[in-house]
């Protein structure tokens, strides 16, 4: 059984690209190029989930920016991010390449855009 949020064991060929946690208070980004963003989950407005035979889309409202996830199997994420229990995702390297017999979530890719009236949630008044 594999266990969220531990690294994978230099044998197995799946790459962790989200870690669970049941008390994480936090949610660390971690882009391709080495930079870390985190945010707290009382700043989380709205997840909006997109799936698609292609990729799916995550993106996560926060305050003041928007952080879109693109990447394949994202439904998984998507049921972790309703308790508040991930920890962290990051993108998957440009080396490793999506193998279509994997089980887990898949991150492609990882944007972070500051919010505008446009990428707010809508609010009901």
């Amino acid at each position: 059984m594999k266990t969220r949020g531990v690294e994978p064991k230099s044998e197995s060929k799946e790459v962790q690209c989200w870690g669970e946690n049941p008390n994480a208070q936090m949610l660390r980004v971690e882009l391709r190029d080495g930079s870390v963003n985190l945010y707290q989950y009382a700043w989380l407005e709205r997840v909006q989930f997109l799936p698609a035979e292609e990729a799916d889309s995550l993106t996560l409202f926060f305050n003041r920016q928007c952080v879109r996830i693109t990447g394949k199997k994202l439904r998984e994420l998507v049921s972790a991010l309703q308790r508040m229990a991930v920890e962290w995702v990051k993108e998957q390297p440009k080396h490793f390449d999506c193998s279509g017999d994997s089980d887990g979530a898949w991150v492609e890719s990882i944007q972070i855009v500051e919010a505008t009236s446009s990428t707010m949630p809508k609010t009901s008044e």
